[in-house]
């Protein structure tokens, strides 16, 4: 563009008569500058947007965690590494009824809900020793989280 620019200056200089060809030539160059300008900071914001979008609003899978010695969880997988895993609105899974297994209950829930021992929600936990995870289907998220809690 810079190269553009000084071939309209040299014209208008050289030739008598092309200052208004030189002064459109520069304006297009102009032109092309901001509407290049434009676009990449449309394209920032559209990336930037999208970062917080998937930041805020981020798309957790519901899953059920079996640990070595803690037991049976199931919620939002937020992270894992190794055998750490981190759910958030995370239930303990103490007793279940309704489901031959824990497959069964990832795909299909508890079809005995009243019979399941699910105490309330944490917010977030660390699960030390992971042995499995199982990705649930909404199905089963519907009828995991519709489990009544049980208290002492």
């Amino acid at each position: 563009m810079a190269v553009a620019m000084a071939a309209a200056v040299a014209m208008a200089v050289a030739v008598p008569g092309a200052m208004a060809v030189a002064v459109a030539m520069a304006m297009a160059v102009a032109v092309a500058v901001a509407v290049a300008v434009a676009v990449a900071v449309a394209m920032a914001v559209v990336t930037v947007n999208f970062f917080l979008i998937e930041r805020c609003f981020k798309m957790s899978t519901y899953v059920i965690v079996r640990t070595f010695s803690a037991g049976v969880f199931a919620g939002y997988l937020d992270s894992r590494n190794g055998r750490e895993v981190v759910l958030t609105n995370a239930r303990r899974l103490w007793y279940w009824a309704g489901a031959a297994s824990l497959s069964e209950m990832a795909m299909s829930g508890t079809k005995l809900p009243a019979e399941c021992k699910f105490p309330v929600a944490v917010d977030r936990v660390l699960l030390l020793e992971a042995i499995e995870i199982l990705d649930c289907t909404e199905a089963a998220k519907i009828s995991i989280e519709g489990v009544p809690v049980w208290t002492a």
